[in-house]
């Protein structure tokens, strides 16, 4: 089951959509500001999707990363000869067929390939906007924050979405991603637009909070390894509860995730 609603804020128009799979609601956000579409949203969606997407002037493409929940739809719109942009280092990859576990094709469904371009340090909008590209890695090496500063808005993908990281993915790097948070915070924004969380005010004061404590988790992985605890060990006296997802997903979902990255150090 799914729904999808288009609002605006200020000169942002957002589509939310919400999938419900197993009782559990997944919500998606995607974002047009002056012809400029941030991310696609997931192609199991793409009935609701697309044809919000053909009802509005869509001049180019911005994708934050490659994962299929955010470039789901970008094959239908570059069929329409508007351009996608994405991260020098995902432009082959999004050329052929994402390989992807089971559960996320139930969840999100499968991304077609679609051609796409290497994003520069900053482009424009058609209106003449400036965007400009942040790398964010940690979540994936291909991540990127795309800020407007005339909107005073910062679109984070998937770096954000909460303050509190209680669920880590195969591959996750949680070095590089304080890097990135830390990075987003030499920037003057107020409004965080993300991914899977929607419009966050006091963006800034979230952003330095959820570094804040990725740090203070790392520390606590550290004293508790000093101690000579282990991996499991110490993911059970940091994350006593485990979460449904962990077996939903066969295992790539997974607290103990967070807690090898900081054990593996930089």
């Amino acid at each position: 089951m799914a729904t999808i609603r288009q609002q605006k804020n200020k000169e942002i128009v957002f589509f939310h959509g919400k999938r419900k799979i197993l009782g559990n609601e997944i919500p998606t956000y995607v974002y047009l500001v002056d012809g400029l579409l941030i991310d696609t949203g997931p192609r199991r969606m793409s009935s609701f999707y697309r044809p919000k997407f053909s009802d509005k002037r869509i001049d180019q493409v911005a994708i934050t990363h490659h994962h299929e929940d955010h470039t789901g739809n970008a094959a239908f719109l570059a069929a329409r000869g508007i351009p996608v942009y994405i991260h020098t280092s995902a432009v082959n990859l999004t050329e052929k067929r994402a390989k992807i576990p089971f559960y996320r094709q139930v969840f999100w469904g499968e991304r077609e390939p679609f051609p796409s371009l290497a994003l520069e340090r900053s482009f424009q909008t058609t209106g003449g906007q400036q965007v400009i590209v942040i790398e964010t890695p940690g979540h994936t090496d291909d991540h990127v924050t795309f800020y407007l500063p005339e909107e005073g808005a910062i679109f984070t993908g998937d770096l954000f979405v909460s303050p509190k990281t209680k669920m880590g993915a195969t591959g996750e790097n949680y070095w590089k991603w304080i890097r990135s948070l830390d990075a987003l915070l030499e920037y003057d924004f107020d409004t965080i637009y993300c991914s899977h969380s929607g419009i966050i005010s006091e963006g800034k004061a979230q952003v330095a909070r959820k570094a804040e404590l990725l740090k203070e988790l790392r520390e606590r992985v550290a004293e508790l390894k000093q101690k000579g605890l282990g991996v499991k060990e110490i993911n059970k006296s940091i994350f006593p509860k485990t979460l449904p997802i962990k077996y939903f997903s066969g295992g790539e979902w997974d607290s103990i995730h967070i807690i090898k990255s900081f054990m593996m150090g930089e």
